[in-house]
């Protein structure tokens, strides 16, 4: 009886140490699980407070840039390594063969019309024309060679770059995006007014070191606007009474023009002594590339600065592809060839009739 005592004892013990090791073992598991959960839970905190940091930095850096843009500023970004060697390929296999030059502006200032006057075609030349239209017809950059391949004017290729400040391409990045620190020279056109992002082309081309021509395009019918609304003529547009009105008009459009751009680039404390601005119209620009006697031409069809424009642009390629500075800071060798810039201006665009 007391041998059945003990076993039963014994069993009884032995099942105690079995449900106590089960649950200790079942108390171990559930620590180990709230541990887990709150590494988990921790980590998830770090992640969170990391993105709302970044998420700060990034605020932080869109206020500032908002900022600067508020105060008549840029922010400055440089070309990645991707977007030089886009930009350089866009150039062609020989790109030092040719002289390259890009137009730039705010869309429907008339870009793709005045690279036609260049080249000396209009815009319903089916052949060799760039497109025109109203809106941004521009989506990737247009490349156009001179239509007539075989003179000295051959040397020079346009490059129509999509209107800046649209929804297609925000201000910004403009410059980089369109590879614009490659080209020869920048022409940057504006028309009714001279707005931020033209200032941004000017300045990241001043970084880079590239020629710019800041020209308001249209102005034949700027000046047309003028004679109608202020000086209210309505005669017809022949004879002494309208070349007077039209020299009047034209002399308010130059004043307004220049004193306008003067005030935007001070307010945005842009200064550059050389940075002039030149007046503008495709059927000037047209007239004076094929060679039409200005006499023949209605007054608000003749050329204002665009025979001085022409002589700018072939001085300044060959100044920046010759680099005619001596180590002195004289003039080398090359003196020659800025010199007879003039009569290479003349020879590139003024002898051939391309009015096709």
């Amino acid at each position: 009886m007391q041998a059945e005592q003990q076993r039963i004892i014994a069993e009884q013990g032995q099942q105690h140490t079995e449900e106590t090791a089960r649950f200790m073992a079942s108390l171990d598991e559930q620590r180990r699980q709230v541990e887990a959960g709150r590494k988990l839970w921790e980590e998830s905190i770090a992640k969170a407070e990391a993105v709302m940091r970044d998420a700060q930095r990034k605020e932080d850096e869109l206020m500032a840039t908002l900022q600067m843009f508020s105060q008549g500023f840029s922010p400055i970004l440089w070309p990645t390594q991707e977007e030089i060697d886009r930009a350089n390929l866009r150039l062609g296999p020989d790109p030092d063969d040719y002289f390259h030059i890009a137009v730039a502006g705010y869309t429907g200032t008339g870009k793709s019309s005045i690279i036609n006057a260049f080249r000396g075609v209009k815009n319903n030349n089916k052949d060799h024309a760039a497109n025109v239209g109203v809106t941004e017809t521009t989506t990737g950059i247009g490349r156009y060679p001179d239509p007539n391949r075989s003179g000295p004017q051959a040397k020079f290729v346009w490059y129509d770059i999509p209107g800046s400040g649209t929804l297609l391409k925000p201000g910004p990045q403009y410059f980089n995006d369109h590879g614009l620190f490659v080209f020869d020279i920048i022409l940057v056109l504006f028309g009714g007014r001279f707005s931020q992002q033209d200032l941004a082309i000017l300045e990241h081309a001043a970084r880079f070191k590239v020629p710019t021509f800041l020209i308001r395009s249209k102005s034949n019918q700027y000046i047309e606007n003028i004679i109608r609304e202020e000086l209210d003529y309505e005669g017809v547009q022949s004879g002494a009474d309208f070349e007077a009105v039209y020299r009047r008009a034209r002399e308010l459009y130059e004043r307004e023009t220049k004193l306008s751009v003067q005030k935007n680039l001070g307010i945005a404390d842009y200064h550059d002594p050389n940075q002039k601005v030149y007046l503008t119209s495709a059927p000037g620009m047209r007239a004076y590339v094929n060679n039409v006697p200005e006499e023949s031409l209605q007054p608000t069809s003749r050329w204002i600065d665009e025979a001085q424009l022409v002589e700018d642009i072939v001085k300044s390629v060959v100044r920046r592809r010759f680099h005619p500075e001596g180590p002195d800071g004289g003039i080398s060798e090359v003196e020659a060839k800025i010199r007879g810039a003039i009569n290479l201006a003349k020879s590139l665009f003024g002898k051939t009739n391309r009015s096709g």
